[in-house]
């Protein structure tokens, strides 16, 4: 790890996007954490600072720790066992912190991390269905989907409520921006016993292993 004892203190382990791109990897996300958003800092009315994790996609694991703020050269010890053991972001959000310190920067950055690995799989469970930025798709078929894919029975229903159009014209169409937006708030369904089948996409049966912690 590198340690920069500026104002503020700056540091980092691991790789930053462009060069874990450069080094191979398809795809790299960042989960951000700003300072003034942790409870420490509103206390301390801390404006200027944040914890970067640079992950893959779509497994989550840490590749780099970049922090920029108060305490950098200390918290990023806790960054450098992440990226040096092969930790994910469901990982960090597994760990209790205590509260009111710099460290709880670190959930915030790996929730942010996994909101966009949830929406990115979202986005390719929608596919599946026939949903595409380029046309609309029928409700019907979207609620076919989710249901064979073990999405929970109140969340479908909840999904067909807000797709319907108040109107209710049949057939009743949605957008990908539209569904996105309603299932997206869902959680991501856990693939069945069975999950190499036509039903089940084989990166969703991945993204749920590492989703809990497995390898």
């Amino acid at each position: 790890p590198v340690g920069i004892w500026t104002l503020p203190e700056m540091a980092f382990i691991g790789q930053t996007k462009e060069a874990a791109l450069a080094s191979g990897v398809e795809a790299v996300g960042e989960g951000v954490a700003q300072y003034s958003g942790s409870i420490r800092g509103k206390v301390q009315g801390i404006t200027l600072g944040f914890l970067k994790l640079v992950f893959s996609k779509p497994d989550g694991v840490i590749l780099g720790v970049h922090i920029i703020g108060d305490d950098a050269c200390e918290l990023i010890h806790y960054g450098t066992a992440l990226a040096q053991s092969g930790k994910t972001v469901w990982d960090v959000l597994g760990t209790v912190f205590t509260a009111v310190t710099f460290h709880e920067l670190f959930r915030t950055a790996a929730q942010d991390a996994v909101a966009q690995l949830e929406e990115d799989a979202w986005g390719e469970i929608l596919k599946t269905f026939g949903v595409s930025s380029e046309q609309l798709i029928e409700v019907s078929a979207i609620i076919e989907g989710l249901t064979k894919l073990g999405v929970d029975e109140v969340d479908v229903e909840e999904i067909r409520r807000l797709l319907q159009p108040a109107s209710g014209q049949s057939p009743q169409y949605a957008t990908f921006s539209d569904a996105m937006l309603v299932v997206k708030k869902c959680r991501i369904p856990e693939p069945p016993a069975s999950a190499a089948t036509e039903e089940t996409p084989q990166f969703l049966a991945g993204f749920s292993k590492w989703m809990q912690g497995g390898v």
